[in-house]
C-alpha cells in the first residue's frame, strides 16, 4: 500500500506543543459516514482535525484534507476519488462554511450513497443543511461545548494548577487558553493576558463608535441580532464576525445570538471605561438593569452610579437611593423625598433586609404594596419588588408569604428562572418535594445559589450525600457562593456533616458562623431558626443534651422550639412530656410541612414506646398518607442521627456560680465570702453539684463541666 506524507494530502502542521486529546480523538476513530465539529473561531477544530487525521493516515487509512476556503467547490468533487471502489477513505473538509448551502447540501448527497467514506466537516457558522443531518445520515456532532479544554486539559496547556474563576473566564475556549497563557516558559497563568485576547479584535470594533460596545458590556443573558441590529449597525467593520472569534456567538432557528459572558462583559467594561458613558446612558443603564448588576456585577453598579454628579437632582432619584442605602457607594448629595416609585421601594426592602432588620424591610413591602394597587406600574418593577418581597417572606419565615410574592413575579415573566428557583427552594425548605421538582421544570439549567440548594435539600432528604457535596461545591464557586442563603447553606453542610464522623469539626464551623453573623439572624427569623435547631442537631447527635437544654431556654415560642423540646424528651424517656410538646406541632394547621411531619414520626415512636401501640399506628398512617422522605427515619432516637440516650444536667443559678469558682484555685471558704453565704451551704451545695455531675472532687467536676458545654 503507499504512503503518503501529511504534506501529500495538505494536513496542516500541528505545532508539537499542541495539546493531545484521546477523549476527542476516540470520538472521531467512530467510522460514521459524516462527522461535523460545529464550533466557533478558536476553538480547535482544525487541530483536533489534523491531529486525528495525521494518527489514521499513520494507520495506513486513506486520508485527503481540503481546506474550503483556498479549494472552494473542488471539495464536493474530490469525495468519489478519494480512494479506489472499496477501500475505505477519510475526507475532512476544513472550513466549511466557505462552500455554502448548496456545497454542503451536495457533500451530503455523496456521503448518503457510499459506505466507505467518512466526511468530516469543520464548520464556524450553522446552516439548515447541518441541522437537518441527523434525520438524513448517520452523524455525530461535536460542538463548542464538546471541545471545550476541561479544568485538567486547561492545566496542561499552561503548565499550573488553574483556579476556577480562570476557567470561567476562558470556557475552555482553546484560544482564549492559549492567548492568556504567557511567553515567558514556565510562567504562571496570566488572567490579564486572557482578557487582552478576550478584547483583540472588539477593540477593533469599538474604533468608530463606543456606544454598541458600552450597552453591550452592561446586558447580560442571550440576545438575539435581531433585536440588536440597531445597535450593530452603529459599529464599524462586521461586529458578528468579531463576536464570533471570541466565541461569543452561536446559531440559532431564529438566527445569530449573541451571548454576552462574564469575560466578554469585564473586557469591554475596562477597555471603554464607564467613566465615559456621559449621565444619559447611565442614566438609562440604571433604570433597566440595576437590579440584576446589583445581584451579578455589584461592582459594575457602584461604577456606574460612581460616574453620575454628587448633586441628587442631577443624578436621580434611583442612583441617590442606591447611596443612602450604601448599596452603590457611599452617601453623597441629599435624597429626594419627594419621589416615591417601586424601584425606590425595591431598594429599601433590599437594603433593610441585607442589613437584617426585617421588620423594617417588612414595612417597606406594605408600603410598596400601595404602589401596585392602581394596576398601572412597570411590569418589570413589579418583578423585581416581588422577587425582593418573597426574600423577605422566606427570612421571616413566612413561607406562604414568600411563595404568594414569588409566583406573581413568575407571571410576570415565565421564561425567567429566578422566581421558579427560588419557589423551589421555598418547597425544599418545606419537604414539599413533589412541588419542588415542579418548579424544578420551569428553573431547569439555572445554576443560582437558590436552586442549587434547593437541590441539595432535596437530595439530602433521600440521602445522597455525594450528590449534596457536589450541589454545595458547585454554589460556593458561584460568584459570591451562597452568600444570600448561607444559614440554609450552613444547616445542609451540617446535616450532612451527621452522617459521617465529622461532626465535631461541624459544631465547631457552625459556632464560628455564628459568632460572626449572629447580627445578621434576627431572633424569629429563618436564619436564626436553622441556626439554632442545626446546633441542637449536632449536640444531641454526640449527646450533649444539657448544652441543647441552653440552647432551647432561649429560643422564641413556636413549632421549632416545641418540636425540639419534643425530640429532647424523647431521648430522655419523658414521653408524656415528648407527646404534649409534638402535639402543639402536629395539629396547627399553619405548621411547616417539614416540622409537622418529623412531629408526627416522632409521635409515633413515644407511643409506641408508652405502649400506647393504637395511637402510634394512628400517627404511623398519618405519616404514610403524607409520604415521608427517605431520611426522615433516621432521625428516630438511636438512628444513625441521634444516640439512643442523652444525659441531661440542669443546674441552679447558684449552682452555676459556684462550678465557675471551681475552676479557679478559691478554697471552700473563699467561695462562701464570694457568694455572701455560709461555709455549710457552700459544702451543701457543692455535694449536690457533684451528685449531678457524677464527680467525687473539684477535678472530676470541672472536667465533667467542660465536657457536657457547662463550661466554655
Amino acid at each position: 500500500m503507499h504512503e503518503t506524507s501529511a504534506a501529500e494530502i495538505g494536513l496542516p502542521r500541528v505545532p508539537a506543543t499542541a495539546l493531545p486529546r484521546p477523549r476527542l480523538t476516540s470520538r472521531l476513530d467512530r467510522w460514521l459516514p459524516l462527522t461535523v465539529l460545529h464550533a466557533p473561531a478558536g476553538s480547535g477544530k482544525t487541530t483536533l482535525a489534523a491531529q486525528w487525521a495525521d494518527s489514521v493516515q499513520a494507520r495506513g487509512e486513506h486520508v485527503r484534507w481540503y481546506d474550503a476556503a483556498v479549494d472552494g467547490p473542488r471539495a464536493v468533487d474530490a469525495l468519489v476519488g478519494a480512494a479506489s471502489p472499496g477501500e475505505r477513505a477519510v475526507l475532512v473538509v476544513d472550513r466549511a462554511d466557505e462552500l455554502g448551502r448548496d456545497g454542503l447540501a451536495a457533500l451530503v448527497d455523496r456521503v448518503r450513497r457510499t459506505h466507505d467514506r467518512h466526511l468530516v466537516l469543520c464548520l464556524r457558522a450553522g446552516h439548515d443543511v447541518v441541522l437537518r443531518l441527523g434525520t438524513e445520515v448517520e452523524c455525530q456532532v461535536l460542538t463548542g461545548a464538546d471541545l471545550a479544554l476541561t479544568e485538567a486539559e486547561v492545566a496542561g496547556v499552561v503548565g499550573v494548577p488553574v483556579r476556577p474563576d480562570v476557567l470561567a473566564w476562558t470556557g475552555g475556549h482553546v484560544g482564549t487558553v492559549v492567548g492568556g497563557r504567557p511567553a515567558e516558559p514556565g510562567g504562571k497563568w496570566s488572567p490579564e493576558r486572557a482578557r487582552a485576547y478576550l478584547g483583540v479584535r472588539l477593540d477593533e470594533v469599538g474604533r468608530s463608535s463606543n456606544t454598541g460596545i458600552e450597552l453591550l458590556s452592561a446586558l447580560g443573558g442571550t440576545l438575539s441580532t435581531t433585536a440588536l441590529a440597531p445597535l450593530l449597525a452603529g459599529i464599524g467593520g462586521d461586529p458578528v464576525a468579531d463576536f464570533e472569534q471570541v466565541g461569543t456567538v452561536e446559531v440559532a432557528d431564529d438566527g445569530l445570538v449573541l451571548r454576552t459572558t462574564p469575560a466578554l462583559r469585564e473586557v469591554l467594561r475596562d477597555r471603554v471605561g464607564c467613566e465615559a458613558w456621559g449621565p444619559d446612558l447611565v442614566t438609562a443603564l440604571l433604570s433597566q438593569r440595576w437590579f440584576e448588576l446589583l445581584r451579578d456585577d455589584p461592582a459594575l453598579l457602584r461604577r456606574l452610579v460612581a460616574s453620575l454628579p454628587d448633586d441628587a437632582a442631577a443624578a436621580g432619584p434611583l442612583a441617590t437611593r442606591l447611596r443612602v442605602e450604601g448599596l452603590a457607594g457611599p452617601v453623597r448629595g441629599t435624597e429626594d423625598e419627594t419621589v416615591v416609585d417601586l424601584a425606590a421601594c425595591t431598594v429599601r426592602v433590599l437594603a433593610h433586609r441585607r442589613r437584617g432588620d426585617l421588620d423594617e424591610a417588612a414595612r417597606t413591602v406594605r408600603d410598596g404594596e400601595l404602589l401596585l394597587a392602581p394596576g398601572d406600574a412597570d411590569p418589570d418593577a413589579v418583578r423585581r419588588f416581588a422577587l425582593e418581597a418573597g426574600r423577605v417572606g422566606l427570612e421571616r419565615g413566612d413561607l406562604t408569604g414568600a411563595r404568594r410574592w414569588w409566583r406573581q413575579a413568575h407571571r410576570l415573566r415565565p421564561g425567567d428562572p429566578e422566581a421558579p428557583a427560588l419557589l423551589a427552594l421555598a418547597a425544599a425548605v418545606e419537604a414539599d418535594h413533589r412541588t419542588m421538582v415542579a418548579w424544578a421544570r420551569h428553573a431547569d439549567g439555572d445554576e443560582s445559589g437558590a436552586f442549587l440548594l434547593a437541590r441539595a435539600i432535596g437530595a439530602l432528604d433521600h440521602s445522597s450525600p455525594a450528590e449534596v457535596r457536589t450541589l454545595l461545591a458547585r454554589a460556593a464557586a458561584l460568584p459570591g457562593g451562597a452568600e444570600e442563603h448561607w444559614p440554609l447553606t450552613v444547616a445542609v453542610g451540617a446535616a450532612l456533616a451527621l452522617t459521617g464522623p465529622d461532626r465535631s469539626e461541624a459544631l465547631r464551623e457552625l459556632r464560628e458562623q455564628r459568632a460572626r453573623r449572629d447580627p445578621e439572624a434576627p431572633v424569629g427569623s429563618l436564619a436564626r431558626t436553622a441556626l439554632d435547631l442545626t446546633e441542637l442537631d449536632l449536640l444531641l447527635a454526640a449527646g450533649r443534651a444539657t448544652e441543647s437544654v441552653r440552647i432551647l431556654s432561649a429560643m422564641p415560642a413556636g413549632p421549632a422550639t416545641s418540636l425540639a423540646r419534643g425530640r429532647l424528651a424523647l431521648m430522655t424517656g419523658d414521653l408524656d412530656v415528648a407527646v404534649a410538646e409534638l402535639a402543639s406541632v402536629v395539629h396547627p394547621t399553619a405548621t411547616p410541612r417539614r416540622q409537622r411531619l418529623e412531629a408526627l414520626l416522632l409521635t409515633a415512636e413515644a407511643h409506641r414506646r408508652a405502649g400506647r401501640h393504637e395511637a402510634a399506628r394512628t400517627a404511623e398512617r398519618a405519616l404514610e398518607r403524607a409520604e415521608p422522605w427517605p431520611r426522615l427515619r433516621d432521625l428516630l432516637p438511636g438512628g444513625p442521627v441521634h444516640p439512643e440516650t442523652v444525659e441531661v444536667v440542669q443546674l441552679t443559678g447558684r449552682e452555676r456560680e459556684i462550678l465557675g469558682l471551681l475552676r479557679g484555685p478559691l478554697p471552700r471558704e473563699s467561695i462562701a465570702a464570694a457568694l455572701f453565704v455560709s461555709t455549710n451551704t457552700v459544702k451543701t451545695q457543692l455535694q449536690t453539684l457533684y451528685r449531678k455531675l457524677g464527680a467525687t472532687n473539684r477535678e472530676q467536676a470541672v472536667t465533667r463541666a467542660f465536657g457536657l458545654g457547662l463550661l466554655d
